[in-house]
């Protein structure tokens, strides 16, 4: 055998590495996600670069961040507000006791009125009620 003829083992090897890496890249890049899936799931942004979607990002960030700092520094304050008229009590736990209050005297207007409409002990008499009985049990 001549030497042009002779292949080193370990030539032979990578070469058959290159094509399982070939082969298998080519399996992967057939069943991968297509552009549309990726920027549904919002892996991928439209219309920037994957290199320049990171940075894109944190830039949108920070420009909400900066809005938001700057409408809260012009906000009215609570004290402001009061005087306006435009806020009443304080916060959520006051109109909780206000809600609580409000339950409280709608069931006792509702007792009153079923207390009203209760028929008189002579009338539970001559439908039968045994009347004596029942205030026994109170």
């Amino acid at each position: 055998m001549s030497e042009a003829q002779e292949i080193p083992k370990s030539t032979i090897v990578t070469e058959i590495d290159k094509k399982q890496a070939a082969e298998t890249l080519q399996k992967e890049l057939l069943h991968r996600e297509d552009k549309a899936d990726l920027v549904g799931r919002n892996i991928l942004k439209d219309h920037v670069a994957p290199q320049f979607a990171a940075q894109a990002e944190l830039l949108k960030i920070e420009k909400i961040k900066k809005d938001l700092a700057s409408g809260l520094k012009d906000r009215s304050d609570k004290d402001e507000l009061l005087e306006k008229g435009i806020l009443h009590g304080t916060g959520p736990a006051d109109q909780q006791a206000k809600a609580d209050t409000l339950k409280m005297k709608m069931t006792q207007d509702q007792l009153k009125r079923n207390l009203e409409k209760r028929p008189a002990p002579d009338k539970l008499a001559e439908k039968g009620v045994d009347v004596a009985s029942e205030e026994k049990k109170e």
